[in-house]
């Protein structure tokens, strides 16, 4: 083959029989030019051949110098090595083929598990300068998560200077009257300045302005690239056209890039946020609470050049401990302001550290067990080619006594070793491919980034290294082990079992420290393998409160709801539209309970290990007991609503009293059904069947009617089942 002239010159390798036909047409014209000469000199024809032969010299030992010279015999000598271990392998098969399936697992684990790291931990997120990209978070009292109130979020938007943008943003769900019927969408409210901090550019159309995140501007969406595909055809007059969602008119503005998400994948349209305003007033009647409007968005910022998460979070707190909305609160409060409520701390994490925070600890625990793994598999191997040297030690001395140096053996050595493992490696990789491409399907739960997961280049790179460290760690112990030997006694045993004396004694014990170090790896995986199994134990047997045998779950949406400034139900609501939602859920209801093997149906506003749903925070008072006088020391139960089914079909065991029925409707006496644990803040003893409580004194939305516990349920496991103490939580009655 004639590669190109470029490419001789950039690799000069490839050129190598052209140089050697070169060399040998030299050496020829330089014989010739010899014999030539001797030949006029006088010399007869045969003496005059003879005499340039001299004069030249050994003709072999200049071409091997002149290759030496090239520079690239080494890859000659690679060369020979390989199909030399090629053929010795091929005579084997049994033993290669057992070697190969014991390291393809042990690589293919590593090469899987560097991809799962790499994907989730390492591989920066798929935005321009994804790395300045911080989420903002804050805390106070006892409160903390990964959000903040749309109060601070004023005030730090204001006032930072560490931040090119701040943007809020807030899942959401449409419904959207498609050609086929009505459609939930998953969506985002963003604010303005999301897509600038996240560098995305549309592909059609424009971004939000400011003035469309204000309440009262006209309604519209930007869709992603995927939605405009799927559902409109990749239309490409889709920009002002009008989409009806949740019964609203939208006009789109715009569709994004292709391959640009936020916050997850599974977004298909975002609309404009609009923050809510805030407030703090005294409590009504002059109280010792005070009630508060406010709401809590998501936020992300990107730093400025030169300023580091460490220093973002401390101008936060700066800001947050002089902000209104806290000024404001202790107003209110007076002498009370330092009360543990009023406790504030805020936080500037990289968006990728906090998406993978919770899974970091598993992954490196995992890293580790696959490691020693890998290790084991190669004491394994290692073992296997101390053994299989006592048959070759015969041919190995034949080498030797041909010229062969131990350098040279202990080249072949490895190079049989490093052939295997790369074969080893290449089967891992397959596998480890089949195995990274069902992981998402596999895995439970909506885990960050698993989406990112594969082999790519990284990974093909960290196979083919792997491949090589290991084969040449597996293969070192045996191959010094057997380029060493007494060449004539070697040449001279009859038989392996002849040839035991001091070498073949060596090798038992090296097999034995190999075994011994075999041994106490597998007791460190066996230990971590029944740590890990008591910790699944304890999983599959924790109280979770409820018997999900057999339940189904579904989530409904009112799409004739009128929707608030920050996507939320408004506070008015509509009267009829409420009424059409309730008479279509109680007829579903009905006709769900008819059906053959339906025990029970239910409603509730929050369900156990699912996403989205609604609870509320409140403070609550107990009737007939004095007050501390601290709001915050006050128990604050989670409140959801629940229908009478709910209890049945979710199996919640009762503790005690009894749970809701028919006859607790709208407009009868108020009821609650409080959880274990809420029971024993308001009784030592549990006895609490019987109290009167109100709910909502410190908040906006207070709950002026008095309701009696008339049940105790057993507490419910709602974000993990491995999570700490329960909740206190109490079940008042979706028709009150």
């Amino acid at each position: 083959m004639r590669w190109p002239a470029w490419l001789y010159r950039l690799v000069p390798y490839l050129g190598r029989r052209a140089a050697q036909r070169d060399l040998e047409e030299e050496l020829r014209l330089h014989l010739e030019l010899e014999r030539e000469s001797r030949r006029d000199a006088g010399v007869p024809e045969d003496e005059a051949l003879r005499a340039a032969r001299r004069t030249l010299g050994n003709a072999t030992l200049i071409r091997e110098r002149t290759r030496d010279v090239w520079g690239w015999r080494w890859l000659d000598d690679l060369g020979r090595d390989v199909r030399h271990a090629v053929r010795a392998l091929a005579r084997s098969p049994g033993f290669a083929a057992t070697v190969m399936l014991v390291l393809a697992l042990g690589i293919g684990a590593n090469v899987a598990m560097f991809s799962v790291v790499h994907g989730m931990l390492i591989r920066p997120l798929s935005y321009p300068d994804a790395g300045a990209i911080v989420r903002i978070t804050e805390s106070f009292g006892r409160r903390s998560g990964s959000s903040v109130t749309n109060a601070s979020l004023e005030a730090i938007v204001e006032e930072a200077e560490s931040f090119q943008q701040i943007a809020a943003y807030r899942p959401a769900t449409f419904e959207w009257a498609g050609p086929e019927g009505a459609v939930t969408l998953r969506a985002a409210r963003v604010s303005p300045a999301m897509f600038p901090l996240l560098r995305a550019r549309p592909h059609l159309g424009r971004l939000f302005t400011e003035g469309e995140a204000r309440a009262g501007a006209d309604r519209v969406v930007l869709l992603s690239h995927g939605a405009w595909t799927r559902g409109f055809g990749s239309d490409p007059d889709i920009v002002g056209a009008v989409l009806g969602l949740d019964g609203a008119p939208h006009t789109v503005v715009g569709v994004l890039a292709e391959g640009f998400f936020f916050p997850s994948p599974e977004e298909e349209l975002w609309t404009p946020f609009v923050i809510e305003g805030w407030s703090v007033e005294p409590a009504p009647g002059g109280g010792e609470g005070f009630s508060v409007l406010m709401s809590m968005v998501n936020a992300l910022g990107r730093l400025g050049p030169g300023v580091s998460p460490e220093q973002a979070t401390t101008e936060v707190r700066t800001i947050l401990q002089r902000s209104g909305f806290y000024a404001r609160v202790r107003d209110v409060q007076g002498d009370r302001a330092s009360a543990g409520t009023l406790e504030i701390d805020g936080r500037v994490v990289p968006l990728q550290e906090e998406l993978v925070r919770g899974y970091r600890p598993a992954l490196l625990v995992l890293t580790v067990a696959t490691a020693l793994v890998l290790l084991i598999a190669c004491i394994n191997v290692a073992g296997l080619l101390l053994a299989r040297g006592v048959t070759r030690r015969r041919a190995l001395a034949v080498c030797a006594a041909l010229g062969a140096g131990r350098g040279r053996l202990v080249r072949q050595l490895l190079t049989e070793s490093v052939v295997l493992s790369a074969t080893g490696g290449l089967l891992g990789l397959a596998a480890a491919a089949a195995v990274l491409g069902v992981l998402p399907a596999v895995v439970p739960g909506d885990v960050a980034r698993l989406d990112d997961v594969g082999v790519n280049g990284p990974g093909l790179a960290f196979a083919l290294a792997l491949s090589v460290v290991v084969g040449l760690a597996f293969g070192a112990a045996p191959a010094f082990q057997w380029s060493r030997f007494g060449l004539v006694r070697a040449l001279n045993e009859g038989s392996a079992q002849a040839a035991g004396g001091f070498r073949l004694l060596r090798s038992n014990r090296a097999r034995a420290g190999l075994a011994a170090a075999q041994v106490a790896l597998a007791v460190v995986l066996l230990v971590g393998a029944g740590l890990l199994l008591r910790s699944f134990v304890g999983l599959v047997t924790v109280d979770r409160g409820y018997d999900p045998t057999n339940v189904i779950t579904a989530r409904t949406a009112n799409p004739d709801a009128r929707r608030g400034a920050g996507g939320l139900p408004s506070a008015g609501g509509d009267g009829e539209a409420d009424a059409r939602y309730r008479a279509a859920l109680l007829d579903a209801m009905t006709r769900l309970e008819r059906l053959p093997g339906v025990a029970a149906v239910g409603l509730s506003s929050y369900l156990p290990l699912a996403s989205g749903g609604t609870r509320t925070s409140s403070s609550v008072q107990v009737a007939g007991r004095t007050e501390p006088a601290e709001p915050g020391d006050r128990p604050t139960p989670q409140v959801a609503w629940a229908s009478p089914g709910y209890f049945d079909a979710m199996g919640l065991r009762l503790l005690g009293g009894r749970l809701f029925t028919e006859l607790d409707r709208a407009g009868s006496a108020g009821v609650v059904v409080v959880n274990e644990t809420f029971a024993r803040r308001l009784s030592a003893d549990g006895e609490v069947v019987g109290q009167r409580v109100r709910f909502g004194l410190d908040s906006g939305d207070g709950d002026e009617q008095w309701r009696e516990v008339i049940g105790v349920v057993a507490d419910l496991r709602y974000s993990a089942l491995a999570a700490g103490e329960p909740q206190a939580e109490a079940f008042v009655p979706a028709d009150q």
